[in-house]
């Protein structure tokens, strides 16, 4: 085997080499999906082949809605904390800020439909708007006004944005591609969230 085959990648080094989050990488690691060794301290190191070999499946397989999404959802989690005292996030119960997660898995699984072009886009995009009105009336009952409702949904859109920019490991068309539909759909759920608001 060729040294450069043998050469060891750190975790960070690696994902990066893949386009996903160090921690989706350590999930699959943790999961037996990528081999890896760990060091006496701790660390897990990859082989270069095999991350070579991973990525190789990745681009076959067409799995980048998955890992923007895993990648955007860990983004926003690592994040939000650092965002207690705004008034959008400390205005909620925790009964409505979980709530509000659930919708946020229901947006995060259309967006998934909505990057694969065999789906009806335009079902989706109805399904959008009510999640929109369902954003609205949580906003609502947490006495919110239309723009620190648009903060918070637009706080989550720059993730999923960053992370369609940052985090895919495709072709600079693929990249322009896979942008420009994360970013019709979140524009969609932004306008849909605006109407409902100022209708209810």
């Amino acid at each position: 085997m060729p040294d450069s085959q043998r050469e060891f990648l750190g975790l960070t080094a690696a994902a990066s080499q893949l386009g996903v989050h160090p921690a989706t990488l350590r999930r699959w690691a943790d999961q037996g999906d990528v081999l890896c060794v760990v060091t006496p301290g701790g660390h897990r190191r990859f082989l270069r082949s095999e991350i070579e070999s991973l990525l190789h499946r990745r681009e076959d397989d067409g799995n980048v809605a998955d890992d923007l999404i895993e990648s955007a959802l860990i983004s926003t989690r690592n994040e939000i904390d650092q965002l207690r005292d705004t008034r959008w996030l400390s205005s909620m119960s925790e009964a409505q800020r979980g709530e509000l997660r659930q919708e946020g898995r229901k947006v995060m699984e259309l967006l998934r439909a909505y990057v694969d072009e065999s789906t009806d886009r335009a079902d989706i995009l109805d399904k959008l708007r009510d999640i929109g009105a369902s954003y609205a009336q949580s906003a609502r009952q947490a006495q919110l006004t239309l723009k620190e409702l648009l903060e918070a949904i637009s706080f989550f859109r720059s993730h999923i944005l960053e992370t369609t920019v940052d985090d895919t490991a495709l072709s600079n068309d693929g990249r322009r591609e896979l942008f420009r539909n994360v970013n019709v759909f979140l524009n969609a759920l932004l306008l849909s969230v605006a109407e409902m608001f100022e209708s209810s």
